[in-house]
């Protein structure tokens, strides 16, 4: 049978090293070192295959191994056998992480042979070099990357863009603490806490890798679908869901 796959050729142009924090991959595996990084000012190979007919699907991140409040966030997927001409799709965030990665990769644009993707947020640029059968993918992280900053209590969704966003009202981080108030009932807010419990940094630090991969984690499982706009929403004074 023909290999089928992903290859990504991952440039990083930034000082950060980046090491994978979570993967939510629902067909495929890893071919490559999972644990290598993505090292500063070089070039790492990330590769997945599958033999299943329903090829590749997945979404990864990757964080700064030093500061941990940047991310390499990406969806990908490449079937084997495309229905109704729905091909392989791929995109990318680096430095802020996206509010739902698993919506991502539901919407995610399909790839065109050659063409070269710069997407309106920065942080990142990727040329797709092939399609198929492995879908090979210069991936270029930028040299400057926006970075995060937790605050408040409620740090594991009250955080914000240093860069981008003005902090979050005292109403916005106490609905978020409301929100991760266990109440024992099976509700979102239950499931998000038991999902922080296995997704705590692996170092001592407690803040933005903490707060944000818990909230990436929970949204790429679909595990917290009410929560995907809590921080925004309660900022602009909607409702929580």
């Amino acid at each position: 049978m023909t290999r089928h796959g992903v290859v990504l050729d991952v440039v990083n142009h930034s000082a950060g090293r980046f090491r994978l924090d979570g993967e939510m991959i629902a067909s495929g595996g890893w071919c490559s070192d999972s644990q290598a990084p993505l090292v500063p000012y070089g070039r790492t190979r990330v590769e997945l295959a599958s033999s299943r007919l329903t090829g590749v699907r997945g979404v990864l991140w990757w964080v700064d191994d030093d500061r941990h409040d940047s991310y390499v966030s990406l969806a990908v997927s490449h079937p084997r056998f495309p229905a109704d001409g729905a091909g392989a799709t791929f995109t990318c965030h680096a430095g802020a992480p996206p509010v739902n990665l698993k919506e991502e990769l539901a919407h995610a644009e399909h790839v065109v042979h050659g063409e070269h993707i710069s997407p309106k947020a920065g942080g990142c640029s990727w040329r797709v070099v092939q399609v198929a059968p492995l879908l090979t993918i210069e991936l270029h992280i930028d040299a400057s990357l926006v970075h995060f900053v937790a605050q408040g209590p409620s740090a594991g969704l009250a955080w914000h863009l240093a860069e981008c966003e003005p902090p979050p009202s005292p109403a916005a981080q106490k609905a978020a603490a409301l929100l991760l108030e266990p109440r024992g009932d099976g509700s979102a807010g239950d499931a998000l806490l038991k999902l922080r419990a296995v997704t705590r940094p692996r170092d001592a630090g407690v803040g933005a890798r903490q707060g944000v991969t818990s909230v990436v984690g929970g949204l790429a499982a679909g595990i917290a679908a009410p929560v995907a706009c809590t921080v925004r929403g309660a900022r602009q004074g909607g409702a929580l869901g």
